[in-house]
Order: C-alpha cells, then structure tokens, then sequence
C-alpha cells in the first residue's frame, strides 16, 4: 500500500511541479534559461525515479549511496583544492555527514528510507518552485542569493503536508509527523545552505558539469545527506535513551 501511496505523491507533485514551471516560464524571457529548467526536470524525475526503485534492493541501494557520498566528496576536493582553509574543515563536516548518511542507508527499513528521501525530495523541489514563483524576501543573500522567504515557507508547507500524509505508513502519530517533517526539512535546509557557502568560500558558482541543469553531483544529493544522517543521529540517541 505504502508503495502505491508513493508513486501516487511523486507523481503528483511532479504534475504539479511541471505547472509550476510553466507559469515561471511565461515570466522568462531568455529562451535558454526556459529550456535550462525543463532539463533540470527531466533529469530529476531520472534521480527521484533511479532513487526510490533502489531502496527495494539492499546490494543496488548500498552502491548508489557510496556513489553519491564518493562522487560528492570529489566534488568537494575538486573545487577546493587550491584552498586547503576552506577544504579540510568541509571535508570533516562532509565525513562526518556522510558517515551518519550511511548507517541511516544501511540500518532504516524502507518505510524510513522513503520517507526520508520523499520529503527531502519534496522540500527540495517545492522551495526552488516556490522561490522562483513567488521570492520576493532574500533569505540569504551572501550565500545562496536565490533562496527566499516565500521559497522557504512553499517547502516547509508541502513538506508538512506530506508527512501527514505519510504518518500512518511509517507508524507516527500526526504530531510526531509534523515534528519528523520539519526535522526533516530543517535539516535539507541545512546541508543546502552548507553546501552553498563551501561554494562561495571556494569561489565557484557550480560543484561540476555531470547532471545537465544541476549545479553538481553534489547540489542534487547535499540535502539528502543531511538529512539522512540527522534522522540516523536522532533514532541513535533515542535509542540510547531507551536503552538507559
């Protein structure tokens, strides 16, 4: 059922997500920046759909998360090469992250993987639509100029409503819901945010070239895991707690 569920939300969202992008483009008047957009579109429904198809096989989903931690890892080392002040605290920030990232790939079951992924994939999506629509507020100016206080409460709202629609599937209560979605997105923001001041304090505008419309490997995954191992961090202090 759950699975159903699922495929019923991605596919909702990226419907509504496709609308969306063509109200943004009626105000666009660079036909590059139009075609830019649709491409960055295509290539995430390629990534959402590889993504969750992944989680229903152990050894397929494990090589997938070392490929995102390694790929995003030489990202980080490739654009920070030539400034080691800026590179080895980031590569620390990013070991750590990445080690809570993998025992949360490894040690959640399906339900959790899900979830977690959906509602980072959803805050993701719907603070950039949101913020392209309606950012007027910058948020950020200094480091990720593009992020906006409209964009920001588009993806905290939808990102709630999906948690509540999830709650049931992954055993929450519909409080316990509101507080696992906004942890959740809290955290997206956060690994979003980190990533784009490594950017400025490296002096790029993008990690590389490998997914066509994306800023990287890594601005595709950055949020996810941060999410990831903040959930890994609190269900190991909770069980911590229990065990005590």
């Amino acid at each position: 059922m759950m699975e159903l569920v699922i495929w019923s939300i991605i596919t909702s969202y990226f419907l509504i997500g496709a609308v969306l992008i063509a109200l943004i483009n009626k105000k666009t008047v660079d036909r590059q920046e139009i075609k830019q957009r649709w491409i960055k579109y295509i290539v995430y429904i390629a990534i959402v759909t590889i993504t969750v198809i992944a989680t229903e096989y152990i050894l397929p989903f494990k090589f997938l998360i070392m490929a995102i931690v390694l790929i995003g890892g030489g990202e980080l080392v490739a654009v920070g090469s030539r400034k080691l002040l800026v590179l080895v605290p980031g590569l620390i920030v990013y070991s750590l992250l990445s080690v809570g990232f993998y025992y949360y790939a490894t040690e959640s079951g399906r339900p959790q993987l899900l979830s977690v992924y959906l509602l980072v994939f959803v805050f993701d999506g719907f603070s950039q639509l949101s913020g392209q629509l309606f950012g007027k507020i910058h948020l950020l100016p200094t480091i990720s100029p593009n992020k906006t206080v409209e964009g920001l409460i588009g993806g905290f709202f939808l990102t709630l409503v999906t948690g509540m629609i999830l709650h049931r599937y992954i055993e929450l209560s519909v409080f316990q819901a509101i507080l696992f979605s906004i942890g959740i997105a809290a955290a997206s923001f956060g690994g979003d945010v980190l990533a784009s001041l490594y950017k400025r304090l490296t002096g790029v505008k993008d990690y590389s070239q490998l997914l066509p419309g994306h800023g990287g490997f890594l601005d595709r995954f950055d949020s996810y895991i941060a999410a990831g191992a903040v959930y890994w961090l609190f269900v190991a202090f909770h069980s911590i707690i229990i065990a005590v």
